[in-house]
């Protein structure tokens, strides 16, 4: 199959057109040997972005043991080299002004005096209720994204119905509210996403706001309006959020996601008119604001089972859903119980602690980006650590014992599969042509038949004889095992631990068989035989490393003998162009 080629490929080609230092120009000829590409697929291949550097650095187990055995370098300082944490270094001077410059807004944070209220709530009581009401807002967002996107969501949000909003961005305590309708956005012709839902409410305030933000919201007001108050029905109801004053109170008139919706209350307001209350009409706004207090009392008073229910009102199934909807009514229980609640100065106390966890928040942030933990490769470190502690490469310290010794001296293929081939004594018993064939499933890579495990045939199992077939089975077993515990530390590894398929050439190669009579038996590219067998032969040196680091001499012998057996002939030639 053919493909066009990449813009970032063609620049590479079109960039030897012209002598360097002679020619201004260089010109390229775009062969077409079939159809003219159009114009807009040229365009692209001469003026598209250069393909994205990737990053190929990958951990393996024979980096972290060379690396644990010698103090010359820390894993954490092999890691922040690659060029995968290139953008992530590149970017620590600006994260260092950013914390310098968090630390400084901190310190302002804890230089302005506490508001002082009439019981004298301390400022760790406010913090505590901060806190929950942070928690119960999480919560609350996850489980309004599924309720918006079910069939109860019009009954819930009906109106009339008392409700409790918060939003974290906006510094304002929860208010407690009654939803006046519910809009959906128009939705786009072919899109497949489900349209957007919004819940227009009325707003009880806090007393607690002081008496400039409370100005301030209604100049606000009173620039969109124009001045024309609400004579103007349609524009005002357009120009929300609104706030507005009625009889000492202060409420507001806001559209909001359904994600700010913090917890909804059984009850609702009595004779509610969402028409009269969006049109501004004074009776129907006094009786609300009358409604809205009255809910607001009983919701201080710790008042109990106030919110929905789980299944039959908000038509929750999941059980991890219902489990979230029974935390979220323990944290608004507990909110009930903060006596900060009545403070007079709630508003500003609330608004400094909030200013205070946010940056405490994004300085926690700023630190992880700098320490070695926000490594991306870092995860992956630890997990393999694991597999090599259980399988005795690592002690608890991370102290690298004899097997991990061992792994260090394979490279030519996967060093845990060959460690554990050795240390569980799979080549015991085998001749050197039997064991060199087994070996030749580390380092083979080439392709395999569908239907095929681990590249063995059908019939290539059948003309397995002896202590080989049983060692194949052996080494099958022990790769799925490794496999299997990769799997569990959740480590991405290639499916590629053994390939059977030059198993039998292997073995008639190692008994002296010639090339040409090789090459009848099987289907497998000269040079692919060539190049495994020479790789095998740098496993056998690797092997017989291994054995002295053991202190084996039975494994030495049988790896002498091995490559002694396979260091023969063409492929082994000084020279493959002979006569």
């Amino acid at each position: 199959s053919f493909r066009t080629l990449l813009s970032g490929e063609y620049t590479q080609m079109a960039g030897r057109a012209g002598r360097r230092g002679l020619d201004k120009f260089g010109t390229v000829i775009v062969a077409c040997w079939d159809a003219i590409p159009g114009e807009l697929e040229l365009k692209k291949l001469l003026t598209g972005a250069a393909t994205r550097l990737k990053s190929q650095f990958r951990l393996t187990y024979n980096m972290i043991l060379n690396l644990l055995r010698v103090n010359e370098m820390k894993i954490e300082e092999m890691i922040r080299r690659s060029f995968a944490e290139f953008h992530a270094q590149a970017a620590l001077p600006s994260t260092k002004a950013l914390l310098k410059k968090a630390d400084k807004a901190c310190v302002s944070l804890d230089n302005i005096d506490w508001p002082i209220d009439n019981d004298g709530f301390p400022e760790s009581l406010v913090q505590e209720y901060a806190s929950c009401v942070n928690w119960a807002s999480a919560l609350a967002k996850d489980l309004m994204k599924r309720v918006q996107d079910s069939h109860s969501f019009a009954t819930i949000f009906c109106p009339g119905r008392l409700v409790m909003h918060y939003k974290e961005s906006s510094g304002d305590v929860p208010q407690v509210a009654a939803v006046c309708s519910v809009k959906t956005a128009p939705q786009k012709f072919g899109t497949l996403a489900k349209a957007k839902k919004t819940v227009v409410l009325f707003l009880l305030h806090n007393k607690s706001m002081p008496m400039a933000e409370a100005l301030k919201r209604l100049e606000e007001t009173n620039d969109k309006l124009g001045g024309d108050g609400f004579q103007n029905k349609f524009r005002a109801q357009q120009s929300l959020p609104l706030t507005m004053e009625s009889k000492g109170r202060l409420y507001s008139l806001l559209e909001v996601d359904p994600e700010e919706i913090l917890c909804v209350f059984k009850g609702q307001v009595g004779g509610f008119e969402a028409k009269a209350v969006l049109a501004n009409e004074e009776d129907a706004v006094a009786a609300t604001i009358a409604s809205l207090a009255k809910a607001l009392d009983g919701f201080l008073a710790g008042k109990k089972d106030l919110l929905v229910s789980a299944k039959s009102d908000l038509k929750l199934q999941d059980i991890d859903d219902i489990q979230s909807y029974l935390d979220l009514s323990q944290l608004v229980a507990q909110m009930q119980g903060f006596g900060c609640n009545t403070s007079n100065r709630l508003f500003e106390q609330f608004r400094i602690i909030q200013a205070k966890l946010k940056i405490g928040q994004r300085m926690s942030e700023l630190r992880h980006k700098l320490s070695d933990a926000a490594l991306h490769q870092m995860p992956d470190f630890h997990q393999r650590v694991k597999v090599l502690q259980h399988y005795g490469y690592l002690d608890d310290l991370q102290l690298v014992k004899v097997k991990g010794r061992v792994a260090c001296e394979i490279q030519s293929c996967n060093e845990l599969l060959a460690t554990e081939m050795i240390f569980r004594g799979v080549l015991a018993d085998l001749a050197p042509q039997e064991a060199i064939a087994l070996m030749s499933a580390l380092v083979f890579q080439g392709g395999s038949s569908s239907g095929e495990s681990y590249g063995l045939s059908e019939t290539d199992e059948r003309e397995l004889e002896g202590p080989l077939r049983t060692k194949v089975q052996v080494l099958v077993a022990l790769a799925e095992e490794l496999k299997e515990k990769s799997s569990q530390e959740e480590i991405c590894e290639s499916d590629d631990y053994l390939n059977f398929g030059l198993l039998l050439p292997t073995h008639e190669w190692a008994r002296g068989l010639p090339f040409s009579d090789i090459m009848e038996k099987t289907e497998v590219m000269e040079g692919t035989i060539v190049r495994t067998v020479i790789r095998l032969e740098e496993t056998c040196r690797e092997f017989k490393d291994a054995a002295r680091v053991m202190g084996d001499p039975h494994l030495l012998k049988l790896m002498e003998d091995a490559s002694f057996l396979i260091k023969r002939d063409v492929i082994f030639a000084a020279s493959l162009y002979v006569t």
